[in-house]
């Protein structure tokens, strides 16, 4: 399991990781303009499904499927993660 806890108001967080924009800030590899992540699905919404790659501009190393187990709204996001 993983759990992460970030800083702000909880309708402030949940609107913002429900957003592909700002998720996309977050989940980069590093800080660098080198790294970046690119979302090929997103449905936001349980049952829902997630697809993304992630790494370097010229070469996307990681990808990963989730699938949306359980949303709360600003309480809780539960998902399944594969790594292809």
């Amino acid at each position: 399991m993983f759990e992460r806890e970030i800083p702000g108001a909880d309708e402030e967080v949940f609107t913002a990781f429900a957003d592909t924009v700002n998720r996309t800030e977050w989940g980069a590899p590093s800080d660098t303009e080198q790294k970046m992540v690119i979302y090929d699905e997103t449905e936001f919404r349980e049952a829902g499904k997630i697809g993304f790659r992630r790494g370097q501009v010229e070469y996307q190393y990681s990808r990963e499927r989730r699938r949306y187990l359980e949303i709360v709204p600003n309480r809780r996001v539960v998902s399944a993660k594969t790594i292809v």
